[in-house]
């Protein structure tokens, strides 16, 4: 299921999608009217810190942030990669075709970050944006995908979530959201509450709204 720039995997409960519609209409087009349009979508701290308060209101009181590795690679028919990227790994632990580390500064935290929901059985990506490629036309800025904490690991990091697909040329697509965990992020500007306050009251009114229509 696809809402918007939003792709749900699978089938979460019904109550859940409700709550990730009102995500997918309002989360950036209400952060795009605070902060420079567009910022919002590579702002992972910012967003899922948003949507965590967003679904503690609306009644997912286990909803809590996590920090990820997040891992997307490509191979061909052929069984070679055909190419590889990753946001998140502030320790230079995954080798991606991409090459990036990212580094702590001054006005960026190097890693990523996602929601969790152990009682919808799902975590929230809102922030997938900068990880879009040709090699994976299939991906959206935003995903919902199932928990997988099975203690399989991939580069020595345990799995908090993983999917794969394959494309219509026959190459196959793998996404991992890995632990790792990196507490800087509570240093960052984008974790002052005030900045996504408004922002929690525009989706909890859109999903309240949407509730009394149903």
């Amino acid at each position: 299921m696809i809402i918007g720039d939003l792709l749900i995997v699978g089938e979460p409960p019904l109550r859940f999608i409700k709550a990730l519609a009102a995500v997918a209409a309002a989360l950036h087009p209400a952060f795009d009217e605070i902060v420079t349009p567009g910022k919002s979508k590579e702002s992972c701290v910012l967003c899922s810190l948003t949507v965590r308060d967003f679904l503690w209101k609306v009644g997912f009181k286990d909803a809590r942030v996590v920090t990820v590795y997040t891992a997307i690679r490509a191979v061909g028919v052929d069984g070679v990669e055909i190419h590889s990227v990753g946001v998140g790994d502030h320790n230079g632990t995954v080798p991606t075709l991409d090459g990036r580390t990212l580094k702590d500064t001054r006005d960026r935290w190097s890693g990523h970050m996602v929601v969790e929901v152990p009682s919808a059985g799902y975590i929230v990506d809102t922030t997938m944006y900068q990880m879009m490629r040709p090699a994976w036309p299939m991906l959206t800025g935003m995903m919902a995908t199932p928990i997988m904490r099975d203690g399989t690991q991939s580069y020595g990091l345990d799995h908090l979530a993983t999917i794969g697909t394959t494309q219509p040329d026959g190459s196959t697509v793998a996404l991992w959201w890995l632990l790792q965990p990196n507490g800087r992020w509570r240093a960052a500007p984008d974790a002052e509450r005030d900045r996504r306050a408004p922002v929690v009251k525009a989706l909890s009114r859109l999903f309240t709204k949407a509730k009394q229509s149903a």
